[in-house]
């Protein structure tokens, strides 16, 4: 056969794989990196997701590996021994102290624990010091969450959750105590510490009253029994209109998103609130002057959620 006849087929999978180990073993990272990408892109498996986040933590691309990770975060995770070590490795590596230790418990041996418990003390004190006037900054840039676009807004709060957590804690202090921060953005922040019950109260301004939050009994998420009980006596009252019925759920859940941690407070029966809820969706108007409470507060949190749109 000549050679301008034979026809070359695409590179095997397995090639591709055992190419990148040869590369890998040579300390040739990028080359790894590159056949592992190939042979990603034909079949996406965990064992070569772990290859490919190894390459990229060997050439100190934190933040890519962390995220590539996070396609199989849950087999990260619940692995519970060395895999899961190594994930909350690569979070302190990243700077995501915070994160690293909301999964400490994913690990099941008690020294496992202990070290990485350690090393995020360790680490997170060397980036104190040496992040010093960057972590000011970022503290200082909390007011900014006044006049973020929603974006905006998001991405700053991504820089926050990646403080260590004194400095965080500071930020969140100024956030919470701000009557003109989106309470949408308080939500995400507290929530996010939540798991780590820390033994700290800070004051928060909520929909016009202080109010104090003690951070050790944060709940971990705002579908509290009570949203759950909402929940199902609107899928009951929507049965026949799923689609509508599916849009008042999404709008129960930034409902109870924006009135977290203090959503039971008000909420004080979820069939009432369920009840309110749908009628206002089908363009009702209000049947019980006795709910003309749960009326107003959904009709100020609808003006709260159109103001991360507008």
């Amino acid at each position: 056969m000549a050679q301008a006849d034979i026809i070359n087929f695409p590179k095997n999978y397995r090639t591709l794989i055992a190419k990148g180990n040869d590369y890998f073993d040579a300390k040739a990272w990028t080359n790894a990196l590159d056949c592992y990408q190939q042979a990603y892109d034909l079949k996406v498996t965990l064992s070569l997701n772990i290859l490919m986040v190894t390459t990229l933590k060997r050439l100190a691309k934190y933040s890519e590996a962390v995220a590539l990770a996070e396609e199989y975060l849950d087999q990260y995770l619940n692995e519970g021994h060395l895999r899961t070590y190594f994930y909350l490795v690569l979070l302190v590596d990243n700077h995501e102290f915070i994160q690293a230790q909301r999964f400490v418990s994913y690990l099941v041996e008690t020294k496992h624990q202990e070290d990485i418990s350690k090393l995020i003390q360790l680490r997170s004190r060397r980036y104190t010091q040496h992040k010093h006037e960057f972590i000011q900054a970022q503290i200082k840039q909390s007011f900014a969450l006044v006049n973020d676009t929603a974006a905006q807004a998001m991405a700053q709060i991504q820089t926050l959750k990646q403080l260590p957590l004194a400095a965080y804690l500071k930020a969140l202090a100024i956030i919470l105590d701000n009557e003109f921060i989106h309470p949408l953005y308080k939500t995400e922040l507290l929530s996010f510490i939540a798991p780590l019950k820390i033994d700290q109260v800070l004051t928060m301004t909520w929909f016009g009253s202080k109010r104090q939050v003690a951070l050790s009994t944060l709940p971990e998420t705002y579908q509290t029994a009570t949203f759950l009980q909402a929940q199902t006596a609107l899928a009951t009252a929507f049965d026949q209109d799923p689609v509508i019925g599916e849009k008042a759920i999404e709008e129960l859940n930034l409902q109870f998103l924006l009135l977290y941690p203090f959503a039971d407070d008000i909420v004080s029966k979820s069939t009432n609130w369920a009840q309110v809820l749908h009628e206002s969706v089908l363009g009702l108007p209000m049947t019980d002057s006795q709910q003309k409470d749960i009326w107003d507060w959904q009709n100020r949190l609808r003006k709260l959620m159109d103001m991360l749109i507008n």
